[in-house]
């Protein structure tokens, strides 16, 4: 079976090697964000902060995609509905994907941090040919599935998008993260089906996401580059205002998308 261990040392040492392997921010702009300036709550988000340096320098499974810089990771709003997931298929690209989408697509990377929905993956069969991650919890069965060393309470989105950051990905296209709902619903593609909501259901509250993204794209700076596809196309969904000016964060058509994945054939 697949173990992560984490590396020990000091927080500044844990921080200092998080730049040297994921290329995070320099010394002077983690020390300024985890100062807090300008943050409310300073101490909470300190704190957070520094257990996801320390998770960024845990050791993962080598990347079988070593020559490529190319993430695609698929979420489940349904601003993805009618794209075939098949172009994704032999390209030099890395697919995570997030909770139910083993269902329909098997992933390169698969990644579910609710209990229910863990255990469904578990007991499937799915996380013994595939690589499943979830969080440390104590009814989720660790093997078949990998278990972060920390339980950071973020949701899948950004938990997937920040385990695509750890294995050393610099672009990363993101599909289906829409946010909000076009008809203020459930927006999901899974919606009614086990362990999900009824269509009927008011739409998920965000504001996590949106802050969880925007940790992301803040703790790597320009050195990752991050393209959200088809929800300002489809649904004429903005990102969020706490999501606006991070120069790494931008929406991208489908057409534009699949002009990027197409010059990655394999």
């Amino acid at each position: 079976s697949r173990r992560i261990r984490s590396r020990h040392g000091t927080c500044e040492q844990n921080v200092r090697t998080a730049i040297r392997t994921c290329g995070l921010s320099p010394p002077n702009k983690i020390t300024t964000y985890m100062a807090g300036q300008g943050l409310p709550n300073k101490k909470r988000k300190e704190t957070a902060k520094m257990a996801l340096y320390r998770e960024s320098v845990t050791k993962v499974p080598s990347n079988p995609f070593p020559n490529s810089q190319t993430a695609v990771i698929i979420m489940n709003g349904e601003s993805r509905q009618g794209f075939d997931l098949e172009k994704l298929r032999n390209k030099d690209l890395a697919i995570f994907g997030c909770n139910a989408i083993y269902r329909t697509f098997p992933v390169d990377y698969l990644v579910a941090v609710d209990v229910n929905m863990a255990r469904e993956i578990n007991d499937s069969g799915y996380a013994h040919k595939h690589e499943f991650w979830s969080y440390p919890r104590a009814k989720v069965q660790s093997p078949p599935a990998i278990k972060f060393p920390t339980d950071w309470g973020w949701s899948t989105g950004p938990t997937t998008v920040r385990l695509a950051i750890m294995k050393g990905f610099k672009n990363i296209y993101i599909l289906g993260m829409d946010f909000t709902s076009p008809n203020k619903k459930i927006n999901n593609i899974f919606k009614g089906t086990k362990n999900y909501r009824a269509p009927t259901h008011d739409p998920i509250f965000t504001g996590n996401w949106e802050n969880q993204m925007r940790h992301n794209a803040h703790d790597v700076g320009p050195d990752c580059q991050f393209f959200r596809v088809g929800s300002k196309e489809v649904f004429n969904l903005d990102l969020p205002p706490k999501l606006h000016n991070l120069p790494n964060l931008r929406d991208m058509s489908y057409a534009e998308f699949e002009s990027h994945i197409n010059k990655l054939s394999k």
